[in-house]
């Protein structure tokens, strides 16, 4: 749980350790957003100068799949 940012002074290690973790992994989430759609189109570039075609990649993921990841 992350403490009351307004009072520092009331923060236990346990506390100052919770608020860093969450720090890192917003951090990560971000980047994971920036680096993502860069690493798919990465793949793809891969995918199509193997001989694969790229109509074959929009279907990739079924509608199940999808709707699953945003349960």
């Amino acid at each position: 749980m992350i403490p009351d940012l307004t009072d520092p002074d009331t923060w236990t290690d346990e506390d100052v350790d919770a608020l860093r973790l969450a720090a890192i992994r917003e951090q990560e989430r971000r980047r994971n957003q920036a680096d993502i759609p860069k690493q798919v189109a990465a793949l793809a570039a891969k995918y199509k100068d193997g001989g694969g075609d790229t109509a074959d990649l929009i279907p990739a993921l079924t509608p199940e799949e999808i709707e699953a990841l945003d349960a």
